[in-house]
């Protein structure tokens, strides 16, 4: 469940690391939003993983995973319902913090579903998720746009990954953290 979960987060979240300011831009976005979009993305994907640690100590697992996977879903249907420069910097942001929160929540998840002393094998099987996801979302970007023209259809692709996330987070065990 944590292997498609980050799968699902880290796949959204490079496709918009790798086309953020063409993204921006390609919405009317100036080169100073574009700019602005690509530092708020990173300011989000630090203080999203920082937040989902801190959340973790006080509610399940679970649902600080939903909780990612939800805030990048919102974040793309933004965009999408208003296309243009600013709905694209909003949407770069939370991509961004959903993509920390999803990177940070998910080792977490591993060590307390599988246990610590399990942690390098099974972190090890874990990362393969992110490999995979930076291999796929990039390139998935890209071919949606080379295909249309345009990063709509791109951006649904990572909305519609962000939600399949969010129902599969729904499957992890309800254990907070404190209880495992």
């Amino acid at each position: 469940v944590c292997w498609p979960g980050f799968f699902l987060g880290a796949l959204a979240g490079v496709l918009s690391i790798g086309h953020a300011a063409t993204i921006i831009t390609h919405f009317g976005g100036t080169a100073a939003a574009a700019v602005t979009g690509v530092t708020l993305l990173s300011i989000g994907n630090a203080s999203g993983r920082l937040t989902s640690g801190w959340l973790a100590d006080f509610v399940a697992v679970r649902s600080v995973a939903a909780i990612s996977h939800l805030v990048g879903a919102i974040g793309f249907v933004i965009v999408l319902a208003y296309p243009n420069g600013t709905g694209a910097v909003i949407t770069m942001a939370l991509a961004g913090v959903s993509y920390g929160m999803a990177a940070g929540i998910y080792p977490s998840a591993v060590s307390i579903f599988l246990g610590r002393e399990n942690y390098g094998r099974n972190f090890a099987v874990l990362l393969t998720a992110w490999g995979v996801a930076g291999l796929l979302g990039p390139i998935a970007g890209g071919f949606f746009f080379d295909l249309t023209g345009d990063y709509r259809v791109a951006l649904e692709f990572a909305c519609v990954a962000s939600i399949l996330g969010l129902f599969n987070a729904m499957r992890l065990p309800r254990t907070r953290l404190s209880e495992a």
